[in-house]
């Protein structure tokens, strides 16, 4: 579902916090590795208003999402524009890497965006989630998306 790249341009507008859980930061990954681009292959997750499930979603095809991470440390998303045919920059800035954590420096403030679950030479596991209250109202959201390494697509 492409839920993650809106909340990524959110978070680029309102400077909102994010957060991810993981019970697995055993080993700090090399950002190096990260480096490329990344093409959607699959999501899953849910979203709950006061702690329950409205929405969930399993195995949702997501290849018109992109990752980009360049050598400069900037992290962007991109949308294939099926309207037009191009690949659209929907948001990007500067990331670290901590604990398997991505930050985004949004209003010179870094935030926490995803964990990565997986990294390996083609395959990219990310979860992303929020949490937050609106008028008294608990809303969660949480994804787990998978990427492939896609370093031939043209931008």
């Amino acid at each position: 579902m492409k839920k993650y790249f809106y909340l990524f341009a959110m978070m680029l507008l309102t400077a909102t916090a994010f957060t991810s859980c993981s019970d697995d930061d055993e080993n700090e990954i090399n950002s190096d590795d990260l480096i490329g681009i990344w093409q959607g292959v699959t999501s899953d997750g849910w979203n709950k208003e006061d702690g329950k499930i409205y929405n969930e979603w399993e195995n949702e095809p997501i290849e018109d999402d992109l990752i980009v991470v360049t050598p400069n440390d900037e992290f962007m998303l991109y949308e294939y524009n099926q309207r037009y045919g191009y690949w659209e920059c929907i948001g990007s800035g500067e990331y670290t890497l901590k604990n398997k954590k991505i930050y985004i420096e949004v209003d010179g403030e870094s935030v926490p965006f995803g964990t990565l679950r997986k990294l390996t030479s083609n395959t990219l596991v990310l979860e992303v989630g929020e949490k937050y209250k609106d008028n008294g109202v608990t809303y969660e959201y949480k994804e787990i998306a998978t990427f492939r390494r896609a370093d031939d697509i043209e931008l």
